[in-house]
């Protein structure tokens, strides 16, 4: 299972079927920072990428899965982010031999 964060540009996401990594510059955090999250791990700026969910599958793919399958939101959830597509959960299988 892969939870992740998605490209933050929802309409690029639905119009662009290829992989897409988008690359930022994400500001270091200070230990007296009050945004209690994975950040705070961060004492200088860093390169973060997230990727669309077609790089999602790719990667997946690579990776040696060959199952892969896009888990949509239901309708009520209320974690909006899953809702307008800045979040995604993946479940991929690989094949036994």
């Amino acid at each position: 299972m892969v939870d992740t964060t998605l490209m933050r540009v929802p309409f690029l996401n639905r119009l662009l079927k290829q992989p897409l990594w988008h690359m930022r510059v994400v500001p270091a955090v200070s230990e007296d920072a009050t945004n209690i999250s994975t950040s705070r791990w961060r004492k200088t700026s860093h390169c973060q990428f997230s990727p669309n969910a077609a790089a999602v599958k790719l990667l997946l793919e690579y990776a040696g899965f060959n199952d892969i399958s896009h888990v949509r939101p239901k309708p009520n959830n209320p974690e909006k982010r899953y809702l307008n597509g800045t979040r995604a959960t993946f479940i991929a299988k690989r094949a036994l031999h």
